[in-house]
């Protein structure tokens, strides 16, 4: 039971343990489930997750001297017509962006081969919506298996 007050940060306990349970058996536990108010939300906390730790990770690996150029930003791989958020939250986080098109005449569909192409030294996060806005259209299985 859930009363009208705030609910935790991160999501009810009782929510990301069913979470886990239906969707990943004994694979995961709650503690690695988030729960968000909206998808605008978890893009950005997302990004500025990992966009920002990747940053940080370089800084922390080496007592950078004066004449040490800047960190490499971290690179995302975004898909477009889409959500705005998926674009704008890897920018706010200040990292870089690759753009794949998704076309209406291929139904909407992501070629895994443009995905390998895009795909940098410095590549670290890749949103995939599902479905995919704007045409409502699922990844099929083996699309989903070459991405990994």
């Amino acid at each position: 039971n859930h009363g009208l007050d705030y609910t935790p940060n991160g999501g009810s306990d009782d929510l990301r343990e069913e979470i886990a349970t239906r969707l990943y058996g004994d694979k995961i536990t709650k503690d690695h489930i988030l729960i968000f108010p909206g998808a605008q939300v978890a893009l950005q906390t997302a990004a500025f997750a990992f966009v920002t730790q990747q940053q940080q990770q370089q800084q922390d690996d080496s007592l950078l001297p004066p004449t040490t150029p800047p960190p490499t930003p971290c690179h995302s791989i975004v898909f477009v017509p889409g959500y705005q958020s998926t674009v704008e939250s890897p920018l706010r986080a200040g990292g870089e962006i690759t753009k794949i098109r998704l076309r209406a005449k291929h139904g909407w569909r992501i070629d895994p081969a443009e995905v390998e192409g895009a795909i940098r030294q410095n590549t670290k996060y890749m949103i995939l919506n599902q479905p995919y806005n704007p045409a409502g259209v699922l990844m099929d299985k083996q699309t989903m298996l070459e991405l990994r």
